[in-house]
């Protein structure tokens, strides 16, 4: 067993990219409380708990697979410069591994136990039995929090497969950076909606962006909503430092703890520019909103939260919106999804799962039964 003791939420392969040697055993990083930089810390020691998926490896088992096939395809696309082919097996691969990094890790698993507390004390003071001031600082507590959000937003990465992938080729003397949270979802086109998060894998102007090294970053995005460098070409050239500030800028806001980076001796640049992007992060406030029953108001209710979002005032050069969809039709949806077939889809299972033939988290088996004619209750 000791052997899977210690586990990483982000994985050593990944970090290696941001290495500052060949033999890829050291990494600069920042400590973001405090804003204490070490030059050179081992890349080993970094973004791991014990046990963190659980004391039997299962998970850990299948997350080593995963980003077995994930590193092979990472190392292409860094040696060739090119994201894989859309559509292919490959770019499948690359975005359940996008989709699985985004709810492995410690932000992760803080944000479901500050959710899981939020929801049960909402619960406890509808019971009428105790008040807000009773429950004042009680905590409450989950065991292996970062299962629900890994499995969530695996299963949620099938609604994301209609997004185009692009890599972007930094070509500025100002690296890229990453983070111990390096996933990044944003949306430019609904973002200015406040109270409303839309950030969802299904929501309709969704962007990912995902640094790979210093040089090469991912981003996923939706294409009928924004045109990202020239329409033909997979590699879009970032040649505008202010751009990849921005862009490192979202890692300094989505960090938990610690940014990494690669030139150490460019680290107060690094720290000065990036530093200020942290008041954007770190959103555990969780608001639970309460939808009484239209039937029954006075027995039953629907509880929800929504997912923060990191609103940064981004506005890169190579991104923009297509003309068409510049003036936003007027809506009251609280969600808005890509197209009418993603929004179908997520109907169709809402509609079985009520009906007792599917669970929560089955929409990727909904999906494949879809497509091999064995959809239950159809």
């Amino acid at each position: 067993m000791a052997e899977k003791k210690k586990q990483h939420y982000v994985p050593k392969f990944y970090l290696r990219s941001f290495a500052l040697d060949a033999d890829d055993k050291r990494i600069s990083l920042c400590v973001v409380d405090g804003l204490r930089v070490v030059a050179e810390a081992g890349l080993d020691g970094q973004c791991y708990e014990n046990y963190f998926y659980g004391a039997d490896g299962a998970v850990e088992d299948q997350l080593q697979k995963m980003e077995t096939d994930a590193a092979a395809i990472i190392r292409e696309v860094l040696r060739t410069g090119l994201p894989p082919a859309s559509g292919s097996g490959d770019a499948v691969k690359l975005l359940c591994f996008v989709a699985a990094q985004a709810g492995r890790t410690k932000h992760a698993a803080a944000m479901m136990e500050a959710q899981t507390e939020s929801f049960l004390k909402k619960i406890a003071v509808l019971s009428g039995r105790v008040t807000e001031e009773d429950l004042r600082g009680v905590r409450i507590e989950q065991q292996d929090p970062v299962l629900l959000p890994l499995i969530t937003n695996i299963q949620s990465a099938v609604t994301a497969t209609d997004l185009a992938m692009k890599l972007l080729d930094n070509q500025t003397d100002l690296p890229f950076i990453t983070s111990d949270n390096p996933v990044v979802r944003y949306n430019q086109y609904w973002g200015d909606r406040r109270g409303v998060s839309q950030v969802g894998w299904a929501c309709q102007g969704l962007q990912i962006f995902f640094p790979l090294s210093p040089r090469y970053g991912l981003m996923l995005y939706d294409s009928s909503i924004y045109k990202v460098g020239n329409r033909r070409d997979k590699t879009v050239a970032v040649t505008v430092e202010n751009d990849v500030c921005q862009l490192n800028g979202l890692q300094w806001a989505n960090s938990q703890e610690v940014v990494f980076f690669s030139a150490p001796a460019l680290a107060t640049r690094v720290v000065k520019e990036g530093s200020p992007y942290l008041k954007h992060g770190k959103v555990f406030r969780q608001d639970i909103e309460v939808l009484k029953s239209v039937e029954r108001p006075t027995t039953h209710a629907m509880l929800y939260a929504q997912l923060p979002q990191i609103r940064t005032g981004l506005a890169l050069r190579f991104v923009s919106v297509v003309k068409r969809k510049r003036k936003r039709p007027p809506t009251k949806n609280v969600f808005i999804p890509r197209g009418q077939e993603t929004a179908d889809l997520l109907e169709q299972f809402r509609q079985r799962r009520k009906a007792g033939h599917y669970r929560p988290l089955e929409l990727n088996k909904f999906v494949d039964d879809i497509y091999s004619g064995r959809v239950r209750g159809g």
